[in-house]
């Protein structure tokens, strides 16, 4: 009975869980049915929110592994700083040093904050950085240091940019612990962010070349070719600063060189490229036919002098011949070739759009950053580049794994050099050649108006009209007029305003491409502008600008607002005022002077080289003791320009005199009378001879004179010899070194003090100025648009090396022309002929009551085709910004009498200017007229081009 009971119990709770289970699978059906409506319902409206979630977990999950895996580099940096030999040791402790500086900074952010996930991508980057470092100091120690040394020979540049992509991690972190914890970080000093100095740098250097002299020694040394090769290059890169290129040293021996196979989809602009070994080295040769000998020795010459991250390193250069011997996969050639071999790299931008199916943002971002501090780099060397396109550019996806995630970052190179234009503005005449350089879908609409010419014109703004062009391909994946007819249609569509059409979900990138690509050159800006604008873009992604429902395809135009306090401060540039005068370091001249005028001293003579600040404290005196006369006067004596009678008439106008004389002996009875019933100051500057001060004011007038006083300004003592006894002599004395470097500083930088990283080259253009008022006003200018380090450098180089320039070395003149040219040289081809009108018609000596600014503007405009007043207006405007010229209180064009004497020096002696200009002709050769001419004709060199004389009036 038992046993039934149980069995039908058994019975009754099968049957119960068959009923329970069916009612719960009913059940879950039901809460599936439920859920599937509701999700296509309210879910349909953001498909993407569970992928970005997903997403989003995944970032969260490795942040912390990111920061960890950062901070085990500190260690090992340690570790591989202790080896001997180490190549660039200075540049890498300093890299180092950095390093440890960040990664303080980013323990305070990360242990302030419990969301890593608003951190996620600067950690990110801040992991690729310190992995580039990593490997950049391992290699450094390399045993092998002598295949090392290839790589890091000239590899200054590439510690800086790690530096300052550190010190862009740094301030993002540093500026948010200020801002969100104020009262626990705000007595907190951050370290500062100063690359190696240029000391450090020189040792580096030094300790290299005696390694490798040391080792070419050694005769049994296993790597003696590779030792020969880097003094050889040691020797090339003098031969090409001092711009000897004929000198460069191009390999014969072929037996290094093993080509192993033809690069498919990677073919040169005159030649193919093949994978290749040298020297045990993996690289890309480049093989050119020896018809194009002249392209390839300047694309050697510049591969040669460049370095930088993001610019294709360069190896070798070799020539073959027909009995040379390359060892080759390739059948009988008989040919003669030449051969470039550089670095190799896995793909071109362009393929590289076609694989990557989809990429974020700040990736995009990042690779037109890296692109445009390549160009930065070769533009601040003077180089335009002249064919930038995707195929141009090389790109190599590195892939970081972290806790089986994998993080992905660019590396970006620039290449092909054979179109390039070398010392942009030194010659106005391009490289000869008969064939169209440039890509027409990425070529600026000046260049391909000028396709059959060589185009002189703008090469630096052409690039970056190419670069906006790239950067459009980047976002949309589309070649520019990819259904263009041919180069007339293109350039009639950029003309009419078309361009790629532009995603429109991040207003600041769109707005910069645009002003990249305008059609005229002169509005487009430049690549220092493009790189601080892109790396405050991409600050701005790093620290989480995305929005959730955009992460692919930037920041949406609701979500975004423009940092408006960061564009003031991108735009904001020095002011300085350059048409006040100042004194610095000339009190104790101008208290002597004073004290003489009031002792009644009858002839004040002030003697110094030029440049050396007579004329300004000449003004500067004036101004403090006129109150003291009862009339004063400035005049600016011109050799041979002006005559007495003029002059007179100068002075009695500015004495007010009301009555006009009608002749050369009415004028000076005038005067003789006016200063025997008047105390009055004269100010003679730039007093070539007596004879400029006697005819128009004797001496005897002066002296018979109640209480008035002569002041004159020469450069030569002799022309005071017959002055009489009652004169005060004082010689002008250069600057000491602390007023040089406040002067300086004022004109570089519009402070006190100069940034950290340049305050050691600072000092030594300082010294290479001689304590010149007019040499540190005209460099500081110079260098105030370009404050990178290598700039700063640069102009360093030639201040010591100096521009060969026809006259004594002796000569006080040659010395500062010497200064002042390095400015010159560094003009554009068009701002050079507008310095070069200015120093030779439109001084004071041709146009004595001066060249108005209006004038001559409309001058320049009338004698160019399709240019405007307001574009000669900005080509004036930077000759001002850079102290070459002034325009004073009534509008009328001045320049100094130094730079206006060597860019009358240059036209006289040099080829490329000589017979461009005349000024100040002999009135015979013009058949009958009266008065002085200009003649401006259709020279090469000359923007003035005019069939019509234009008289002297």
């Amino acid at each position: 009975m038992f046993s039934t009971c149980g069995e039908k119990v058994k019975l009754i709770l099968l049957v119960y869980k068959i009923k329970m289970g069916y009612l719960l699978e009913l059940f879950k059906k039901f809460i599936y049915m439920v859920w599937g409506y509701l999700h296509g319902l309210f879910m349909s409206r953001s498909s993407s929110t569970m992928e970005q979630y997903e997403k989003m977990s995944n970032i969260q999950g490795i942040c912390g592994d990111t920061w960890e895996g950062s901070k085990v580099y500190i260690g090992a940096f340690k570790v591989l700083l202790k080896k001997k030999n180490m190549l660039n040791r200075n540049q890498c402790t300093n890299l180092c040093k950095k390093i440890e500086n960040v990664t303080k900074v980013f323990d305070h952010l990360m242990t302030c904050t419990n969301d890593k996930l608003e951190f996620g991508l600067l950690l990110s980057e801040l992991f690729f950085i310190m992995n580039k470092s990593y490997f950049l100091v391992k290699k450094c120690g390399k045993p092998n240091w002598c295949e090392e040394a290839i790589f890091q020979f000239n590899n200054k540049e590439t510690f800086r940019e790690l530096i300052l992509d550190l010190k862009c991690c740094s301030d993002i972190a540093s500026n948010f612990l200020l801002k969100h914890y104020p009262n626990k970080f705000e007595d907190i000093i951050f370290a500062t962010f100063n690359v190696a100095t240029c000391q450090e740098v020189e040792v580096d250097v030094i300790f290299l070349h005696e390694l490798l002299i040391h080792a070419s020694k050694e005769e049994d040394f296993e790597h003696h070719a590779s030792v020969k090769h880097l003094l050889q290059r040691y020797k090339d890169l003098y031969y090409i600063e001092i711009g000897e290129l004929d000198a460069l040293n191009f390999t014969i021996d072929m037996t290094s060189l093993e080509i192993i196979e033809y690069v498919k989809g990677k073919p040169g602009t005159f030649g193919e490229v093949y994978k290749s070994k040298w020297l045990g080295l993996l690289c890309a040769t480049k093989k050119i036919d020896v018809a194009y000998d002249k392209l390839f020795i300047k694309e050697v010459n510049i591969l040669a002098s460049i370095s930088h991250p993001n610019l294709i390193t360069y190896y070798f250069a070799m020539k073959d011949s027909v009995n040379g011997s390359v060892e080759s996969f390739e059948t009988k050639d008989k040919k003669e070739y030449l051969y470039i071999g550089m670095e190799l790299m896995e793909n071109n931008l362009s393929n590289m759009l076609k694989e990557e199916k989809e990429v974020s943002y700040i990736f995009l971002i990042d690779i037109m950053h890296q692109i445009a501090k390549g160009m930065c780099y070769l533009h601040d060397m003077h180089i335009a580049h002249r064919d930038l396109k995707p195929e141009n550019i090389l790109v190599n996806i590195v892939e970081s794994k972290i806790k089986n995630k994998i993080v992905r970052h660019a590396i970006v190179k620039v290449i092909d050099f054979g179109m390039s234009k070398i010392e942009v503005g030194r010659n106005s005449i391009a490289t000869e050649n008969n064939y169209i350089y440039g890509t027409p879908k990425y070529m600026a609409p000046e260049a391909l108006k000028n396709r059959f010419q060589t185009m002189a014109m703008c090469p630096f703004e052409a690039d970056v009209y190419s670069f906006a062009m790239i950067c459009s391909k980047i976002l949309s994946k589309k070649d520019p007029f990819y259904d263009a007819l041919g180069m007339k249609d293109i350039l009639e569509r950029i003309e009419k305003g078309e361009r790629l059409k532009l995603p429109s979900n991040c207003d600041d990138l769109i707005e910069l491409i645009r002003e990249c690509w305008r059609l005229n050159p002169l509005h487009r800006p430049k690549f220092a502008t493009i790189c601080e604008r892109l790396n405050l873009l991409k600050c701005k992604f790093l620290v989480g600008m995305n929005v959730p429902n955009a992460p692919y395809f930037g920041v949406s135009k609701n979500n975004y607002h423009q940092n408006e306090e960061l564009q003031q401060i991108l735009y904001q540039l020095p002011k300085v005022d350059l048409l006040d005068e100042d004194t610095f370091g000339r009190e104790q001249y101008l208290s002597r002077i004073k004290k003489e005028c009031v002792n009644k001293m009858k002839v004040l003579c002030l003697i110094g080289m030029g440049g050396i600040g007579k004329t300004t404290i000449a003004k500067a005196m004036l101004a403090d003791v006129k109150d003291i006369y009862d009339a004063s006067c400035f005049v600016e004596c011109i050799e041979n320009g002006v005559d007495c009678f003029t002059t007179s008439c100068n002075i009695l106008e500015q004495f007010k005199v009301k009555s006009k004389p009608r002749n050369v002996e009415e004028a000076q009875k005038m005067l003789k009378s006016f200063l025997m019933k008047n105390k009055t100051i004269f100010v003679f500057d730039n007093v070539k001879n007596q004879s400029q001060i006697e005819d128009v004011v004797p001496m005897d007038d002066i002296y018979a004179s109640n209480g008035s006083t002569l002041v004159t300004t020469t450069r030569d003592s002799k022309t005071i010899e017959h002055y009489g006894k009652e004169v005060c002599i004082i010689n002008i004395e250069e600057l000491n070194e602390e007023t040089s470097m406040k002067l300086f500083n004022t004109h570089s930088c519009g402070q006190e003090n100069l940034p950290n990283e340049l305050v050691e080259v600072g000092e030594k253009i300082v010294k290479a100025c001689h304590g010149l008022p007019l040499s540190l006003k005209v460099m500081g200018a110079f260098l105030r648009e370009n404050k990178r380090l290598r700039c700063w450098e640069r102009a360093l180089q030639k201040l010591k090396r100096g521009r060969e320039l026809d006259g004594d070395e002796n000569n006080s003149n040659y010395k500062i022309w010497k200064i002042l040219r390095v400015s010159f040289d560094n003009l554009k081809d068009e701002e050079k002929k507008m310095f070069m009108d200015i120093c030779c018609f439109f001084s004071s000596d041709v146009y004595p009551q001066g060249m108005s600014k209006g004038r001559a503007l409309r001058m320049w405009a009338n004698s160019q085709k399709n240019i405007f007043e307001q574009d000669m207006e900005v080509i004036l405007n930077t000759l001002i910004y850079q102290s070459l010229v002034k325009i004073d209180k009534d509008k009328i064009i001045r320049i100094h009498d130094q730079l206006q004497d060597m860019g009358r020096n240059i036209v006289e002696k040099e080829m490329e200017y000589k017979y461009t200009r005349m000024w100040n002709l002999n009135v015979d050769l013009f058949y009958g007229f009266s008065n002085k001419v200009i003649l401006c004709n259709y020279y090469p060199n000359c923007m003035l081009k005019t069939n019509n004389s234009i008289r002297k009036e």
